[in-house]
């Protein structure tokens, strides 16, 4: 008789890991018969942080998540590891992360002329994203307004960093899971390497927050919540409606609003400030100038508490008292809170004004200021603020490794529209054209090309298993057999309204407003030789149409 292991014992249920194994997420979820790593990247914009866990067959419930806590660089354990590197003049990396904290790097830095490199993840950004603007002396909420000034300009230099601080943290961690699965780390379990999933940071914050179990009377079904991560460089804010509480599952209720605004940017405010107050002084270096905003960034932003209070940075000697007298007190206006007030506001109205609740979650949140600010706020609207208890550095990367045991959110929203380019008959086209010429169609009728179709609509909630897009192609026995090899251009437009046409009228060029995402293939030779030809047209040619569909 065989030998059977014994039970392991089952651990607490969750929201989203039920012990009921009918209705929850089993062993069967895993479709394993080895062990199998999963691990989990957040590269954020000021910190980044690593989660995993090891998924074993048999191990009913939710797997135990864990953090790298150790990184190059490091004193004390932290899982958090700043998104810095320090580059020579040729692009060679010369610290990263954590090392770039060090005072003997920075001396070496400025000796050297090394070039610090952060916040490129925010040039990645793409034009349309809105950015939070703020003065640029941090005097007051009502002077002059720019945009961020940050340290990368360049895309492709934001790319090529983005991609050396992703293959540093890679070659970090290699050893780290090879140590932790040993021999049981298999060729198959290495080739799994290259299939990796993508997810949004809001989209794990909500699952980490509703797994922390202190939302459970908040996520109850027909309810709407707003969750709100405000990271280092963005905020990001969405409205889900809850369609079953055990286990949990969510759809989006409008589409999410991404800002560039958070905590970084408020470290870029106290920066310019120090920078206002120091000019022209002995302490205007750039290596005081970062010894301050290393202070700042690791106690007063946190302990910062009111605004009438004094907080004391950087330390100097008795004999400066005098030197010191004009720099002494100040106050700037910390950035971002007023951001995060007007786009949860936002959503709020797009989504019914139904939703009261708000979840709270990104490094932000470490400020208590700014927290105490928005429950004060709130209470004009009668919002309910909360934020799962724990590290905040968990929140992306552990929401993620959630995420992709439960995949809880069964529905989203799109965020633009969503179409190609078709033609109609002439005389079915009323609107924009003057100017614009038809060409005849292969059944000889005259019609205008180039107008917009919509696929999916801004606002319209995407059916799970995609859309059916249709459409038809004409030709006639002259036309070439190389258009049997169809690619049909999918395009977005991320504004209310939606020119008729496609293109300018003048130029013939397409409308920048439009934007090509991507290429549907397709291969119509078979489909050609099935299609009888039709009856001839006006000029006595035989012409095919082949109707095509397409799911996307």
């Amino acid at each position: 008789m065989p030998h059977r292991p014994a039970k392991r014992a089952a651990p607490p249920s969750s929201i989203l890991f039920p012990n009921d194994q009918d209705t929850g997420i089993g062993p069967r979820s895993y479709g394993d018969q080895t062990e199998e790593l999963v691990v989990a990247i957040d590269i954020g914009t000021t910190f980044s942080a690593v989660s995993f866990c090891i998924l074993r067959p048999g191990c009913p419930g939710a797997p135990q998540l864990e953090m790298v806590s150790s990184w190059p660089g490091q004193s004390l354990s932290d899982p958090k590891v700043p998104s810095v590197l320090f580059q020579d003049t040729d692009g060679n990396v010369m610290a990263w992360g954590a090392e770039t904290t060090h005072q003997d790097v920075k001396a070496k830095a400025e000796r050297y002329g090394w070039e610090k490199v952060e916040w490129f993840k925010l040039d990645l950004r793409p034009p349309h994203l809105e950015a939070f603007i703020w003065p640029t002396t941090g005097v007051s909420s009502e002077g002059p307004e720019v945009k961020p000034c940050l340290p990368i300009q360049n895309v492709d230099k934001a790319l090529s960093a983005y991609t050396t601080f992703l293959q540093l943290v890679h070659q970090h961690l290699k050893p780290h899971f090879s140590g932790l699965m040993g021999r049981h780390v298999s060729q198959r379990q290495r080739a799994a390497l290259d299939r990796i999933k993508f997810v949004s940071e809001a989209e794990a914050a909500i699952v980490y927050a509703a797994d922390t179990g202190k939302l459970d009377a908040w996520l109850q079904v027909g309810k709407d919540v707003i969750l709100c991560d405000v990271g280092g460089g963005t905020i990001d804010i969405t409205v889900y409606t809850v369609l079953n509480a055990y286990p949990l599952e969510l759809k989006e209720k409008v589409a999410p609003k991404c800002v560039v605004a958070g905590a970084g940017l408020v470290n870029a405010a106290a920066k310019a400030y120090f920078q206002s107050k120091l000019q022209g002084t002995k302490w205007d270096k750039p290596g005081i100038i970062d010894d301050l905003m290393d202070e700042f960034e690791r106690d007063v932003k946190k302990r910062f508490e009111n605004v009438s209070s004094e907080y004391c940075i950087g330390r100097f000697g008795l004999s400066e008292e005098e030197d010191l007298e004009n720099i002494r007190h100040g106050r700037f206006y910390i950035p971002g809170v007023t951001a995060i007030k007007s786009n949860i506001l936002d959503v709020y109205q797009r989504s019914g004004q139904i939703a009261k609740n708000v979840i709270m979650v990104g490094g932000f949140l470490n400020s208590s200021y700014a927290y105490a600010n928005l429950e004060e706020w709130g209470k004009r609207y009668n919002f309910k603020f909360t934020k799962p208890d724990g590290v905040m550095a968990k929140t992306v990367s552990h929401g993620a490794l959630l995420w992709y045991l439960s995949k809880p959110v069964k529905g989203y929203i799109a965020k633009v529209h969503y179409g190609s380019d078709v033609s109609f008959p002439a005389e079915e086209v009323l609107d924009d054209v003057n100017g614009r010429n038809t060409v005849m169609r292969a059944d000889g009728v005259y019609i205008y090309e180039n107008i917009w179709e919509s696929i999916v609509s801004m606002g319209q909630e995407l059916p799970r298993k995609g859309i059916l897009h249709r459409f038809e192609k004409w030709f006639d026995e002259y036309d070439s057999k190389e258009d049997l090899m169809l690619q049909e251009k999918i395009y977005i437009h991320r504004g209310e309204q939606i020119p008729n046409f496609m293109i300018d009228r003048f130029t013939g060029l397409m409308l920048p407003e439009f934007e090509h995402v991507c290429t549907i293939v397709a291969d119509l030779r078979d489909q050609y030789n099935m299609t009888p030809w039709a009856k001839t047209n006006v000029q006595g040619k035989r012409f095919k149409i082949l109707k095509v569909s397409r799911r996307v």
